[in-house]
């Protein structure tokens, strides 16, 4: 684990930040060199998983492996789970459903984080979410690689009509100064 430079912005100061890389990353950005896995939260919301599913489907480019952590309160919901994974029209990615027994959720979620999962980008998702317009996560998934830790997080969630976002980050990031100490 390594720890980024404290980052100043005119209002308000970051504190450093781990740096986390779970896989190496190649020179060379593309989505054979850097990958990105989906984990999916669910409990006995199949419906809303199958349309996550077939929303990211739709809409989603470069994701490598979606892993619905479920829990299932019941034989229906373990069924239908099973169900909405196979119903899922033209998967551009592979989907395995990983049990969520009541009182393992750490142990089960460590163990697609750490053990399971081979990608160096992960993005955490809950059923509810639908996908929208269009979005390569590769693209996201480059500019986190080559920023050596810089970018330690993105939202994929932020839609195209927070341009004035970036035209702010851009002129902040120009402006930035280096934060001197006064020892107080």
């Amino acid at each position: 684990v390594t720890t980024t430079k404290a980052v100043a912005f005119p209002f308000i100061q970051l504190p450093p930040v781990p740096s986390i890389a779970l896989n190496p990353i190649e020179p060379r950005c593309s989505s054979e060199s850097v990958t990105t896995d989906v984990i999916l939260f669910t409990r006995d919301r199949p419906v809303q998983t199958l349309a996550f599913l077939e929303s990211l489907s739709s809409t989603g480019e470069g994701i490598s492996k979606v892993w619905v952590l479920y829990r299932a309160d019941g034989e229906i919901f373990e069924k239908s789970y099973r169900k909405a994974i196979s119903c899922t029209p033209n998967p551009n990615f592979d989907i395995e459903l990983v049990e969520d027994q009541l009182g393992e959720f750490g142990k089960n979620f460590a163990s697609v984080l750490a053990k399971r999962s081979t990608s160096q980008f992960i993005i955490l998702a809950v059923d509810e979410m639908v996908w929208l317009q269009p979005f390569n996560v590769t693209k996201a998934a480059c500019l986190m690689a080559k920023s050596n830790g810089g970018i330690s997080t993105t939202q994929l969630r932020l839609g195209r009509n927070l341009a004035a976002a970036d035209k702010l980050y851009e002129e902040v990031s120009r402006q930035r100064k280096p934060v001197a100490s006064t020892g107080e």
